[in-house]
């Protein structure tokens, strides 16, 4: 990782430990559950963060004697993690807000949601600025953070101007939002490691890119190892006499399927029928 990179990397775990800090003092020393419960969540979020970004470290390293096939869904470890921490929020927003008893907010609650929000905002914005990779798809995973930011203000200052009320409303409303959002990334981790198929008009543009070189494919199965790569299992009929140009053949679309598909393709072979003596 260049040193910019680095630096970068940097200012946004501050940014958004400080914006964590601000929540933490907003729900605890001005009395707010939402603040508190959109603390926890924040909290979380950047422990998610660290860890992916370490499990997607790992995962890029190259094939050892106990991963032949390397490292890749390693990074899956980052998503696992991520459910434990959210899953432990949870239990803790749920257990405040089974605590219906009567408390005050202060006006420094919504004060101290807002400084957090600010904290956020330049935190995604200097995720942007890496234009996709791990930082960019943390600005992406962060917009939430915002969405429950403006959520928070809004329940906590009628907390305090009006009646609690409204701010236990709010700490109801994230706490759902937590389990809401646990289940759905429980479902998406669950389908990316059950060996999913792409979509058919890949494996029909793989296939071709194989058969338009004069190769037979009799079968053809593909996977996702994790979001963007992608294995397949097939096999060829080995109709050619010369052995060469039939090598050739292969090694060219195996590469094409590799540059436009990020798709590494085992092959193995059958003579044809009429071959077999």
């Amino acid at each position: 990782m260049l040193r910019k990179e680095k630096d970068r990397l940097l200012l946004i775990l501050v940014f958004s430990l400080a914006g964590g800090i601000f929540k933490i003092a907003g729900g605890i020393i001005y009395h707010s559950k939402s603040v508190l419960v959109d603390a926890l969540t924040s909290m979380a979020n950047l422990a998610s963060l660290v860890l992916i970004l370490a499990f997607m470290k790992k995962s890029s390293m190259p094939p050892d004697e106990n991963h032949h096939f390397g490292h890749v869904r390693l990074k899956f470890g980052g998503s696992i993690f991520t459910l434990m921490a959210y899953s432990f929020v949870a239990g803790i927003a749920l257990m405040e807000v089974l605590s219906p008893k009567a408390y005050t907010v202060s006006l420094g609650a919504p004060v101290m949601a807002a400084l957090g929000l600010i904290c956020y905002l330049v935190a995604i914005s200097l995720s942007k600025e890496s234009r996709g990779g791990p930082l960019g798809y943390y600005a992406t995973f962060t917009v939430s953070e915002v969405i429950e930011g403006i959520t928070v203000i809004a329940s906590s200052l009628t907390g305090a101007v009006y009646s609690y009320i409204f701010d236990y409303l709010g700490s109801i409303a994230l706490t759902f939002y937590i389990f809401y959002e646990l289940l759905k990334s429980f479902k998406d981790l669950t389908l990316k490691v059950s060996d999913i198929a792409p979509p058919l008009r890949i494996v029909e543009g793989i296939k071709k890119s194989f058969e338009s070189r004069g190769l037979s494919v009799e079968e053809l199965k593909m996977r996702y190892i994790d979001e963007k790569t992608l294995e397949g299992h097939m096999i060829i009929i080995m109709d050619k006499n010369n052995m060469e140009d039939f090598e050739e053949a292969l090694s060219e679309a195996k590469r094409e399927a590799k540059e436009k598909y990020n798709a590494e393709i085992f092959v193995e072979f059958d003579r044809k029928k009429d071959n077999v003596k």
